[in-house]
């Protein structure tokens, strides 16, 4: 089960997730240049999500969001393409539909 152990996003995703994934290790995130700007624990603490802020190009010129999500053994459920982050509004509203149609099948896991 996760639980929220900082109010820093980022250290919170890192105490959450150490061992399970490199995905937002300090090295990590400085070679792509990832932020966290947003963790939490997902119904009831069997998942963890993340909204990072990533860049979308190799020059680093452009930005967009997208939100991640993480079963307990560290495994991606929900990762979108690059090619779909977007606004902050749009990372939320496509991580909401896809958990209100992943709900039931998430939770009887």
């Amino acid at each position: 089960m996760f639980i929220r152990l900082s109010n820093n996003p980022t250290r919170d995703a890192q105490l959450n997730l150490e061992g399970l994934t490199h995905y937002v290790s300090p090295e990590n995130l400085r070679f792509h240049r990832s932020r966290i700007l947003e963790a939490s624990p997902v119904l009831g603490g069997r998942f963890y999500m993340i909204r990072e802020s990533c860049t979308l190009d190799w020059e680093h010129t452009r930005r967009g969001q997208r939100c991640v999500v993480f079963a307990p053994d560290g495994e991606m459920v929900y990762h979108p393409s690059l090619e779909a982050c977007g606004s902050k509004t749009k990372a939320l509203r496509d991580f909401d539909a896809w958990l209100a149609a992943r709900r039931l099948e998430l939770t009887a896991a």
